[in-house]
């Protein structure tokens, strides 16, 4: 069975819990990177580091939002372009979603690197 053709032909549960499955690990990867660097940052640098992670956090969690927020209306589109068989479109929908990730990271980034006496 191809990969695609498990939207039409398994079992709707089967299909939530293995599809939700890499998005709830990657998440989980995040909260446990951002505990351990703040771990590590407290024991080596002191509390003022901490108070620097702290505020950088709003930062990488605002580029998360926007990254969920682009991923899940783009999955919805790749999904009904696969139902259709429309796999060029698909393909398509799938670069412009990484193209417009990056353009959006750029920016912030670039917000924040221009106010970083603000922070």
């Amino acid at each position: 069975m191809e990969h695609t053709d498990k939207l039409g032909k398994v079992k709707v549960n089967k299909l939530l819990i293995s599809l939700s499955i890499p998005s709830i690990i990657g998440m989980l990867a995040i909260s446990i990177y951002h505990i351990a660097d703040t771990i590590f940052i407290g024991y080596g640098v002191g509390t003022m580091a901490i108070a620097g992670v702290a505020v950088a956090l709003p930062l990488l969690m605002t580029l998360n939002v926007f990254g969920h927020a682009i991923g899940i209306g783009g999955a919805s589109i790749i999904s009904r372009a696969l139902g259709a068989k429309q796999n060029d479109k698909a393909n398509t929908t799938l670069n412009n979603l990484v193209s417009v990730i990056i353009i959006i990271n750029f920016i912030i980034y670039s917000i924040a690197y221009l106010n970083l006496r603000f922070f």
